[in-house]
């Protein structure tokens, strides 16, 4: 026989209202962050500010580069590409832990892709020299025809300028001012600097050639890693921060509903209610007497009557009812019918009597042993 489970439709309403609150929080606050995290001036793939890489990011996704986020600096992508653009100061600037790995992994085979004067600390944590300066807003032909410059004739960009007068670079583009596009290898990896961080912006990756120049500097090696960490999108290692905020929020919410669904069960909600009244159930050792005193008048009817009903509710307190106490107790169940029997007669010789009143007794003792 299956046990059915019994649920509170109060409860189980309460429940669910509490689980579409939560999922309709949690979708509102994920909405309002990426609305937020539009109009954000900073150079993310997130924002669709003139300032942001949206437009950069879904135009290399779609060229098919292997576009990913990289938003927790504890441990660095086995390979690929690391993409860091801005200018100084970024929302969350470099530690020289941080620096000293991103120099280690570059030297180890990885390669960084800078764009904008935040490039500065990475290029000194790699033992290279260059000087930032400021230019015009120009359009800037190659002056070297590398993988980089394939295919490309002008690059806009505003004022961001290097001097890179130290020997392992190679200047790809520039002009009077400055280089604009250089490149280095570092022992066994590859460090490529645009810099002026406007030319992959919202507002200009269309100018000129620009969106054919990030293609071929971020094309060269995959996937690309876009550093949002450093942008303020950071998330930590563990796995509540890997949640995001829509998905923090939820799950605070459901830890509160459950703590009050606990702490509601836990509780009684009004007065407490009075055990019902039993009737005190006739002992073993006042059955007997009244069984005795019933004989000693020769109401052997009565007495064995007394007996006989003393031994079914016995049955029935422990058992549930005298049915199922039966089933344990062959020897009630023998008492009863011959009490049952002597009861049926017009009367009841003394001998059948005693015989019936002490099988009675007996099962009674067993019973409530």
């Amino acid at each position: 026989m299956k046990r059915r489970v019994s649920v509170d439709p109060v409860l189980a309403i309460a429940l669910g209202v509490t689980a579409a609150v939560i999922a309709l929080y949690a979708l509102a606050v994920s909405a309002a962050f990426s609305r937020a995290s539009e109009t954000i001036p900073v150079p993310s793939v997130f924002s669709s500010a003139p300032q942001g890489l949206r437009v950069l990011y879904r135009y290399l996704d779609e060229s098919g580069v292997d576009v990913r986020l990289l938003q927790q600096f504890d441990e660095l992508p086995p390979s690929g590409c690391i993409a860091i653009v801005g200018d100084a100061p970024l929302q969350v600037e470099f530690t020289d832990e941080q620096l000293a790995s991103l120099a280690e992994w570059v030297r180890s085979g990885g390669t960084v892709v800078l764009a904008g004067s935040s490039g500065g600390r990475v290029v000194e944590s790699l033992g290279l020299t260059a000087v930032l300066v400021r230019g015009e807003a120009a359009e800037i032909a190659p002056r070297v025809r590398t993988p980089l410059a394939e295919g490309v004739d002008r690059v806009s960009v505003q004022t961001g300028r290097v001097l890179a007068d130290d020997p392992r670079w190679v200047v790809v583009a520039g002009d009077d001012a400055g280089a604009v596009l250089v490149a280095a290898a570092v022992d066994r990896g590859e460090v490529v600097w645009l810099a002026d961080a406007d030319a992959l912006a919202n507002e200009h990756i269309a100018e000129a050639d620009n969106a054919r120049v990030a293609l071929r500097i971020f094309a060269a090696s995959q996937p690309v890693w876009f550093d949002e960490y450093h942008q303020g999108f950071a998330r930590g290692g563990s796995a509540f921060q890997r949640l995001g905020p829509s998905g923090q929020a939820a799950f605070v919410l459901a830890a509160l509903g459950v703590g009050l669904l606990l702490l509601s069960a836990s509780r009684r909600t009004g007065p407490p209610v009075p055990a019902p009244e039993e009737k005190r159930a006739r002992t073993l050792a006042y059955i007997d007497s009244l069984a005795g005193l019933y004989r000693r008048a020769g109401a052997h009817r009565e007495a064995l009557a007394t007996l006989r009903d003393g031994l079914a509710r016995a049955l029935a307190r422990r058992y549930g009812s005298p049915a199922a106490g039966l089933r344990r107790h062959p020897a009630a169940a023998e008492a009863l019918a011959r009490a049952d029997e002597a009861l049926g007669r017009d009367t009841i010789p003394e001998d059948e009597f005693r015989e019936a009143a002490r099988l009675v007794v007996a099962a009674r003792r067993e019973v409530e042993r």
